[in-house]
């Protein structure tokens, strides 16, 4: 930090007022235009999200439905002991590991080999649907390629076991269905 002010006091003595102000309002109009820039990249990735989020989901899920799922999400913690159990005095409990639920999925039940079976459990609109979408979303736009497919399917739907059916046989063992139960 000190070099860049020496460097900085250096410029100004040199070419005065007019040149160090010359500068300064080119590095501002810089990150000025940096900051537009990265500002598009955004908008330009999450519409493209969107897409690949619309063109996958679809007959299952609609635009609106995606929309308002993704738009204002924010993310649950999940908990290895139930809540109702955490304070019972007969527990064995030293604490209750809470962390944010999608990261637990990503980083740990999707790492694991072997049959594993996970079921989320909450009332009607506590946003079991909004947080299966999100866990898609981000399990597909991961930074390093996903290992697995992924597939997200409404239970109930009609003809639902004829999409699960038409996954190829090859492509099986390496796809991980989620199930929302309409």
């Amino acid at each position: 930090m000190k070099e860049i002010f020496m460097a900085l006091q250096e410029l100004f003595t040199r070419s005065g007022w007019h040149g160090f102000a010359g500068i300064l309002s080119l590095i501002v109009t810089f990150f000025g235009a940096f900051q537009v820039l990265w500002s598009l990249l955004r908008k330009v990735w999450n519409s493209a999200r969107q897409r690949a989020l619309l063109r996958d989901l679809h007959p299952f899920y609609t635009p609106e439905d995606i929309q308002r799922a993704t738009q204002y999400y924010v993310e649950t913690k999940c908990q290895n002991v139930a809540p109702s159990k955490a304070e019972e005095p007969r527990r064995g409990y030293a604490f209750a590991a809470r962390e944010n639920t999608i990261s637990f999925f990503l980083k740990k039940a999707f790492k694991q080999d072997g049959a594993q079976f996970y079921i989320i459990l909450a009332d009607s609109g506590m946003g079991k649907t909004t947080f299966l979408i999100n866990l898609y979303l981000r399990y597909l736009h991961q930074f390093f390629a996903p290992k697995y497919q992924m597939k997200l399917f409404p239970l109930g739907w009609p003809n639902i076991d004829q999409e699960i059916e038409s996954i190829a046989k090859d492509e099986q063992k390496n796809t991980i269905l989620l199930f929302r139960c309409v």
